[in-house]
């Protein structure tokens, strides 16, 4: 079956609109990169993306992009996002006819889940479902929406039709075998990350001169899209335990999103916000020099999978204090490279924020710590190989169409 070696062509149905972006937008960070990687350990990689008729920049975006030999992007081009999964699978059903496609993969378990099963079924190929945050394992995301009370069941059993299920961490794949799936069948499989670009990089010079010049010994940092998910309320209570006993520490939150307003307003309603910065967006290639300034990395998120932005603050040294979401059981070693604390509770947070605040030796310590037990387990090209390796050694022959 495949192409060239005799490896699989796969099909992939996405929601990734970086793989669409012009190179060089310094909004991509390695998304292509990755991509690329997958596509030259398979006979071919074609990626149906969820677009509209124009790209971020204005521009119309093309049926098909080539990005390297045996990478192909195409775009929907649908006219608004009920028209995506019908797009989807009028153009998946077409390039699996026309390249041999031998498997089909999902992003997630909803509307890239339905396309791909479709797609799958027509084309009587394997379905392979990757599953990238812990919707299963905790109630908040099914109680954050309505919305995600009604896909919740529609979503279990997208996964349960799957040949093969892709989570990145242990505890997921704890809870697929619970609703019987066949552990063999569900692998854990990190997302790939470039950690050497977190590597003896200089500090961002407009954070720490923020620090330095309103009288800061110490940063605290976060990145995130501000929305409910990331629990950035108990974030700043945290935040203001912190500074009731050290006056001197400095809160800073990267990203951009619907609560800024609100979360700026809580971080003065509590009395921290000449301590607080939220310093907006910014782009992929500023993230190593954000993480190189601080001391202490924070998430405080409902859920996560694994929560990639873990991995390059212990690539970078430095220690993360936790909510117990999913990926905490592989990224950190609890008390030993990070600290992790109940969801939610922010005396919980702040003492662990200050335990390692108040000992610079031990936080170095628990930064090197982290360097050396991410670099081990989470290397670019090992996730790599684990994901084409879980399209290529399937539990059954692949179909060679």
């Amino acid at each position: 079956p495949g192409a060239g070696r005799g490896l699989p062509r796969v099909l992939t149905v996405s929601l990734d609109t970086s793989l669409v972006r012009k190179p060089g937008d310094p909004v991509l960070g390695d998304t292509v990169a990755r991509h690329v990687d997958y596509a030259r350990n398979l006979g071919s990689l074609h990626v149906i993306v969820k677009t509209g008729k124009r790209g971020p920049d204005g521009g119309s975006i093309p049926e098909r992009i080539d990005l390297s030999p045996g990478l192909v992007v195409h775009p929907t081009r649908s006219v608004n996002r009920y028209a995506f999964i019908a797009d989807a699978i009028r153009i998946g059903i077409s390039v699996g006819r026309r390249e041999g496609i031998d498997v089909v993969s999902a992003q997630d378990p909803f509307a890239t889940g339905i396309a791909a099963l479709a797609i799958a079924r027509v084309l009587r190929r394997p379905l392979n479902v990757q599953v990238h945050f812990d919707f299963a394992g905790y109630p908040f995301w099914r109680l954050e929406r309505l919305e995600h009370r009604l896909f919740f069941p529609f979503a279990r059993w997208i996964v349960r039709q799957a040949q093969t299920v892709r989570v990145g961490t242990t505890r997921e794949r704890k809870i697929y075998s619970g609703w019987g799936i066949d552990p063999n069948q569900i692998m854990v499989a990190p997302v790939a990350v470039d950690l050497d670009r977190f590597t003896d990089v200089a500090p961002n010079h407009g954070f720490r001169s923020w620090v330095d010049g309103t009288g800061g010994d110490a940063l605290v940092l976060t990145m995130c899209r501000l929305v409910p998910s990331k629990d950035l309320s108990t974030l700043l209570r945290a935040a203001s335990q912190v500074i009731a006993v050290r006056p001197r520490t400095r809160f800073i939150v990267v990203g951009g999103g619907p609560l800024r307003q609100r979360l700026e307003s809580e971080a003065r309603a509590l009395g921290i916000g000449d301590a607080v910065k939220f310093a907006g967006v910014i782009d992929g290639t500023e993230a190593p020099s954000a993480m190189a300034s601080a001391d202490i990395y924070a998430l405080t998120s409902w859920y996560e999978g694994t929560s990639l932005v873990t991995l390059e603050a212990g690539a970078s040294g430095v220690p993360v204090v936790s909510t117990d979401v999913a990926g905490t059981d592989d990224t950190i070693i609890k008390g030993v490279t990070g600290m992790v604390v109940p969801v939610g509770d922010d005396h919980a947070f702040a003492t662990a924020l200050l335990g390692l605040l108040d000992d610079p030796v031990q936080r170095l310590a628990v930064g090197e710590a982290a360097r050396r037990h991410v670099r081990a387990q989470f290397g670019r090209a090992d996730a790599v190989t684990a994901l084409t390796d879980l399209w290529t050694k399937l539990p059954f022959p692949i179909a060679t169409g």
